[in-house]
């Protein structure tokens, strides 16, 4: 085992901790509101620390893919029980501070209104990842949707299809962008976005075609082998 592997897993595992420290709190502020200044804090680096967090796991199973016999499973079951406690948290959040720190939006109020007869009025707000149109990234953008919004009982269907149009862009706000802004039409909308971009044979396309395109090598030169592992690694 080498030192930077030792020092990947070791910068991971930091990661993972401090995920479970602001989860831990997480739980404890819906039952004691005295620790909720305390969690908006920590939530500030929340994003900051999923992302080291994917860095240093993709290096690790970067340095993985080079042995035939080690086992990926327990990095796929790690990778999995720190993402459910990212969005838990990302929910926990959402429930809680949704009436705080309103910004103006163009929403529906009216379910027969169109999105040219929106008026300006005051959401929560919720920061989504915008999804343009990558299929590889249709999974996590889904996850985080259904967490903080889909799934959000506090909010009526046309308010969600106003979160639902402003985190799209490109082809997938083409997809939906015909449509009525308003109650009735927020789930065909959600299902149109499901139909398109979970479809298994596509999915399996997309993450084969840059492991199909990388160019073959032609000499022993170490970046090129490591971008190879890589690229097998992320879409494998």
């Amino acid at each position: 085992m080498s030192d930077k592997f030792r020092k990947q897993v070791a910068l991971r595992q930091s990661c993972v901790k401090e995920m479970e420290i602001i989860n831990n709190l997480a739980i404890s502020v819906k039952k004691d509101h005295k620790l909720q200044t305390k969690f908006k804090v920590r939530y500030t680096s929340l994003d900051f620390l999923n992302e080291e967090f994917q860095k240093y796991h993709s290096g690790i199973l970067s340095l993985l893919s080079a042995d035939k016999d080690s086992d990926l499973n327990a990095e796929d079951d790690l990778k999995r029980k720190f993402l459910e406690m990212f969005y838990d948290v990302k929910s926990i959040y959402a429930e809680l501070f949704e009436n705080d720190a309103m910004s103006p939006l163009n929403a529906t109020v009216a379910a027969d209104k169109t999105i040219s007869e929106i008026a300006h009025v005051r959401l929560p707000q919720i920061d989504l990842k915008r999804f343009s149109g990558d299929i590889r990234e249709f999974p996590a953008y889904k996850d985080m949707f259904d967490a903080l919004v889909h799934s959000n009982s506090n909010l009526k269907p046309v308010e969600k299809f106003n979160y639902l149009i402003s985190s799209l862009n490109g082809t997938p706000l083409d997809l939906i962008k015909h449509l009525r802004a308003t109650n009735e039409n927020y789930q065909s909308a959600y299902d149109t976005l499901i139909k398109r971009f979970t479809n298994p044979r596509a999915q399996a396309r997309a993450y084969w075609l840059p492991i199909e395109n990388f160019a073959p090598l032609k000499t022993e030169n170490p970046f090129l082998l490591r971008k190879l592992l890589d690229t097998f690694s992320i879409n494998l």
